[in-house]
């Protein structure tokens, strides 16, 4: 009965996986021609509230759907249907008061927030967004109702609705409003509608699979937890995850906001130039946080067998599994950030082709953020790990030192007007570096967790190094016969395939490595390991 259960968890972890995976392509395909559609003003003005959006977002949803989601849980273990519908409504409740309050906030005090963010003229974009943080809120209840029952299905599901609508709802209001003569704020506020669009279509499918649930209330003993009770438990769970999760995003937020102030005030960028650097920047933020949405199935896959291994007290299993998910991080996300670093300018000019005077500014960026890849998405893993492991402060902690450097370094670096935009990429670098740095200290120190770092990394670093070789001069050469466009992709398709070679030959991955995922035992027996 437990192996079915552990096979039902990771099942649902597999599906999360895949779904956020199919998101970040849709949200890819979403960005790019956005990217090229809009002028790098309305392209950072979409950026800047998005951003403001996404902190009021996690601060009212993040930690109370896994709360929902364990509450339903451990009353469908005791079969009280009487305490689990108390439950939904408690926080039902909750979600609808916390979602109207931020909703409203975000729709009143756009311009406060714009200028805040660098520049009024996302002021509109804001206010198009502010309703979607209460249809998001609702949504969050609903997922956790339905994952509390260990059904994953709902929530991906849901979230594909949302990122679908924005994709193609987005798109067509965009090219309306632009073909039509608008200014990049409208343009800007038409691309954020589909977000809004979503959120209400992503609701209205919940609701409906909540409401055709059969509920029998024959002979049902109304006995339960009280609703105070339920209401501070639900506070109790919640409360740290929103603030590990919130980090980051209030990180973000604040990253935003500084770069435009300190362009504009510090540095010596006049007028629109600050905005529009920064939209230029954020031509290369759009394809650095694309990998880490694959290392995401590894991370969620990871938790049930550490958790495992660590309810059973097996140290060499807990060892095993942790060695294995590093390797097979720095396996994937290694090559994808040399491959961003090395070719960085042609592919950003391969998918911008309509903004060339944006490339210089992307492309630096790019190779630097390309090296940060590695660090965020072994950040994933590690965090994954300390969780299972039962130390989810450290991770925290860990997140707080990396953002006060990356807000440091931004505020010296990005106002120094030698330096000015390149210096943002570096404190995205050392954000991430410090928290994976902490990160492994805290797996060493008080997980006690035995890492042999030879082991997990050297044989991954050197097959992308050569990768990373193989990329450079494929591109050289084979760009002079067929173009810089077709060269860059028969560039990427060499050096990939060069580097499954290698690792295949090498042995950089185990079969222990390769259980760890999704179909593991069968690409296993193809590789023969």
């Amino acid at each position: 009965m437990r192996e079915k259960e552990g096979q039902s968890f990771l099942h649902g972890a597999v599906i999360l996986a895949v779904a956020t995976a199919l998101i970040k392509v849709i949200g890819a395909l979403f960005k790019i021609p956005l990217g090229n559609m809009l002028e790098s003003t309305g392209f950072a003005y979409f950026n800047m509230a998005y951003n403001a959006f996404t902190v009021l977002l996690i601060i009212s949803t993040s930690g109370l759907p896994i709360a929902v989601s364990k509450m339903v849980s451990e009353a469908a273990a005791k079969g009280s249907r009487f305490e689990i519908r108390r439950i939904f409504k408690i926080a039902l409740l909750v979600f609808s008061v916390l979602g109207v309050i931020f909703s409203v906030a975000m729709f009143v005090f756009a311009r406060q927030i714009a200028q805040a963010m660098g520049d009024v003229g996302c002021t509109m974009s804001i206010q198009v967004l502010a309703p979607a943080v209460v249809l998001v809120s609702l949504n969050s209840a609903f997922r956790g109702y339905f994952q509390g029952f260990s059904n994953m299905y709902p929530t991906a599901i849901s979230q594909v609705i949302e990122a679908i609508c924005k994709l193609v709802l987005g798109y067509t209001l965009v090219r309306i409003i632009t073909d039509r003569g608008y200014s990049q704020e409208y343009a800007s506020a038409g691309a954020i509608a589909g977000v809004t669009i979503g959120a209400v279509l992503a609701v209205l499918y919940l609701a409906f699979l909540k409401l055709r649930e059969k509920n029998s209330r024959a002979a049902e003993i109304k006995i339960g937890a009280s609703r105070g009770r339920l209401f501070r438990k639900l506070f109790i769970i919640s409360i740290p995850i929103t603030l590990g999760s919130s980090v980051l995003a209030i990180t973000n937020m604040i990253d935003t906001m500084q770069i435009v102030n300190r362009l504009r005030f510090s540095a010596g960028f006049l007028g629109d130039r600050a905005t529009a650097v920064f939209g230029d920047y954020n031509l290369s933020t759009s394809l650095f946080s694309f990998p880490g949405a694959f290392i995401m199935a590894l991370s969620v896959s990871i938790v049930p067998a550490l958790s495992a291994a660590r309810a059973a007290n097996n140290n060499r299993a807990i060892e095993r599994n942790v060695e294995s998910g590093m390797r097979i991080d720095a396996l994937l996300s290694l090559p994808c950030a040399v491959g961003l670093s090395v070719l960085a300018e042609p592919i950003l000019r391969l998918l911008y082709p309509a903004k060339p005077d944006s490339i210089p500014v992307a492309a630096h960026a790019l190779t630097m953020l390309g090296i940060a890849v590695f660090f965020q998405c072994m950040v994933l893993i590690l965090n994954a790990s300390l969780q299972a492991l039962g130390k989810e402060r450290l991770p925290l902690l860990a997140m707080i030192v990396g953002s006060a450097a990356k807000i440091g370094l931004n505020w010296v670096l990005v106002g120094n007007p030698a330096i000015n935009i390149k210096g943002a990429p570096i404190g995205t670098i050392a954000c991430y570096l410090i928290i994976m740095t902490m990160d492994m200290f805290f797996l060493i120190k008080y997980a006690r967790v035995k890492l042999n770092l030879a082991k997990i990394f050297l044989k991954p670093a050197l097959c992308a190094a050569l990768m990373g070789v193989a990329a450079w001069a494929s591109f050289g050469i084979l760009s002079r016969f067929v173009g810089p466009k077709l060269g860059v992709i028969a560039a990427i398709l060499v050096a990939g395939g060069i580097y499954m070679i290698l690792a295949v030959f090498l042995r950089a991955v185990t079969r222990d490595d390769m259980i760890l995922l999704p179909k593991g035992e069968k690409i296993a027996d193809f590789l023969k390991l």
